[in-house]
């Protein structure tokens, strides 16, 4: 039988002949730019690519009239919605808070009831209350990791405490706050479920948190803060046979600052596993950083990865070697002091322990080794 070519092209297509399961998978595994494009391929192919386009869903109010669009066709289409998994919420400082389309929002956040994370970053004092104020009438019964970020430095409403206590199955918490924020009366927070905590160390939030075993904590340190005062509560919040990654951020690399957190960690907490301190500017410290951390390294007693660490790609080798001097001589020092140590990070070079010499390897296989792959970066 001979076939015409629009028969022939008919019988070639990938839909006659993959099942779709296999479709689904193809679709998965492409880049999310061409998601779009695949669901103007065909009626199956819309069908197919509409749950994965939809299962992270990020709506920022500088198109305020797109996230309208948004939401209109959530609501007439009741049935796209269970397919959201993460919702992103962002405004940034210059957006216009009258643009928001705030009932409309929150109409179509309250269908999302198969939500799993949301993330709600907000840079206007006036429009972070208003958010608030709605998000006390919601619940997603399947949330599991919230993050938060906002600038108001007056804001004492307890709608926040509120929704975060309606939602115990959380696992991860990230709560950042503006340094000056007084915080808010955190009173019998029960998560049962949380194992990470990421966001600025606030002791009220930690002391409000009823005892259950954290696996990892994300620190964000101003230079106001007193380590003692935070790691105190959260040493309630861990246990010694527990593996517990810890990791620090600091503004600036400053010896005493960075100092006075390792002696508070390691006073507290010397049973941590994995334990990361990273700075966004490089200091010329020279030996004395390696000197102090080589003291204070020698009191953990179960410390297997170390990192020191810094934001961004602009930090040339020239710059960790002002910060650490000699980093073969670095790592073999603090592996020395630290009977436990398996393996280092300095910068943007990762180093293992090898019988008794350090080699390098990859560095994305010391972040996923340590856990530190695990911690949400959405703040940097």
């Amino acid at each position: 039988m001979v076939l015409t070519r629009r028969a022939h092209r008919a019988r070639m297509l990938i839909t006659r002949w993959l099942p779709n399961e296999v479709l689904v998978e193809i679709i998965r595994h492409s880049p999310p730019p061409d998601w779009v494009a695949l669901c103007r391929v065909s009626k199956l192919f819309h069908a197919l690519t509409l749950p994965t386009l939809l299962r992270a869903v990020h709506l920022d109010m500088e198109t305020p009239d797109k996230v309208a669009s948004f939401c209109h066709s959530v609501i007439h289409n009741p049935e796209r919605v269970g397919h959201i998994r993460t919702m992103r919420l962002i405004n940034k400082e210059h957006h216009d808070a009258r643009l928001w389309h705030y009932d409309l929002l929150m109409d179509t956040l309250q269908l999302m009831q198969q939500l799993e994370t949301f993330h709600f970053t907000e840079y206007r004092e006036v429009t972070t209350q208003k958010i608030l104020l709605r998000l006390g009438s919601l619940t997603f019964p399947h949330l599991k990791t919230l993050y938060v970020l906002h600038s108001h430095r007056h804001l004492h409403d307890s709608t926040l405490r509120d929704f975060v206590n309606r939602h115990p199955r959380l696992t991860q918490l990230i709560l950042w706050e503006p340094d000056t924020h007084p915080g808010y009366d955190w009173v019998g927070i029960c998560l049962p479920n949380l194992r990470q905590y990421q966001g600025t160390g606030r002791p009220n939030f930690l002391l409000a948190l009823y005892p259950h075993i954290l696996t990892g904590a994300w620190l964000f340190w101003f230079p106001s803060a007193n380590p003692d005062h935070v790691f105190e509560p959260l040493k309630r919040l861990t246990h010694s046979h527990q593996p517990f990654v810890l990791s620090n951020d600091f503004i600036l690399w400053d010896d005493d600052e960075v100092l006075r957190c390792l002696v508070s960690a390691s006073s507290h907490m010397p049973w941590i596993t994995s334990l990361r301190m990273r700075s966004w500017e490089v200091e010329e410290t020279g030996t004395t950083a390696i000197r102090n951390i080589k003291i204070e390294l020698s009191k953990f007693t179960h410390l297997i990865y170390l990192a020191l660490d810094f934001h961004g790609s602009g930090h040339n080798s020239e710059s960790v070697v002002n910060a650490f001097g000699d980093q073969h001589k670095a790592v073999a020092t603090w592996g020395n002091v630290c009977a436990t140590l398996k393996a280092c990070l300095t910068g943007d070079t990762a180093w293992r322990k090898v019988g008794e010499d350090w080699e390098v390897y990859p560095k994305d296989e010391f972040e996923a080794e340590a856990g530190f792959s695990e911690l949400v970066e959405t703040f940097f």
